[in-house]
């Protein structure tokens, strides 16, 4: 996996995002991931365009005092619904 940054996210999703605008996103993160930095990411992705963001971790979470996964609802969640055309 190629590491960048930000503003190189950025800009290589946004000649992407203006061919395809209701491209999904999906942000992965492992779970120790701290929710600024996804919020970063969130930027840089509505910055270029995106709104069809979705997440997933890593690896499955467990309770702090239990090795026993904890259920899953769904594998992945959207975020926001597609902007309003004016």
């Amino acid at each position: 996996m190629e590491a960048f940054q930000l503003e190189e996210l950025t800009a290589r999703l946004k000649p992407i995002l203006d061919k395809f605008p209701d491209q999904k996103l999906r942000i992965t993160a492992d779970p120790d991931t701290k929710y600024q930095d996804i919020i970063k990411v969130i930027d840089a992705c509505r910055q270029a365009g995106g709104w069809n963001i979705l997440f997933s971790t890593d690896e499955q979470v467990t309770e702090p005092n239990n090795k026993q996964p904890l259920p899953r609802s769904e594998p992945e969640s959207e975020v926001a619904d597609k902007p309003k055309e004016e």
